[in-house]
Order: structure tokens, then sequence, then C-alpha cells
């Protein structure tokens, strides 16, 4: 399948699985980071809290600053922080 074509499990899944390995692909990390932010950015995403999690881990184990992503998970971080 195509980036484009993934859920947001399978976005925070993908990036995970690159960090664990220590792999960060150059093209492949920013289409992630693109991907993630087009359903971060609607009010109602389906970003669950674990999804969200491993998504911000796995660009900050690999040392990858991506400032859009960030600012783009802690949107929706804020408002299912209070369910913990």
């Amino acid at each position: 399948p195509l980036i484009s074509q993934f859920g947001t499990q399978d976005l925070a899944n993908t990036a995970w699985s690159c960090s664990a390995l220590g792999w960060s692909d150059a093209p492949l990390m920013p289409a992630l980071s693109s991907a993630a932010r087009r359903p971060l950015q609607v009010a109602k995403a389906q970003f669950s809290a674990q999804d969200l999690t491993n998504t911000a881990w796995a660009f900050a184990s690999l040392e990858l600053l991506d400032v859009p992503l960030i600012q783009s998970i802690s949107a929706p971080s804020m408002r299912i922080l209070n369910d913990f």
C-alpha cells in the first residue's frame, strides 16, 4: 500500500518500527510525517494515545526534529490528557 492509504495506526507503527531498528530513511520519514499531519489536523483525528506516543517517540529517538509534526501531535495530546 501507499503511505497515503495508511491508517493512523499504520503510520505510527511504521515510524515506531523504523526507530526500533535505528533506521532513518531520508525519503520515508518526511513522508510519514506529512501523512501523519493530515489526520492530526482534523478535530476528530483517529490517532489513539498510543499512536500519538509512538509517533512522537519514533521521531525523537531517531533525533529527527520535525517541528510541524510535534505541533500537530500536541493539540490532540492536550485534548486527551485529562483521560489519564
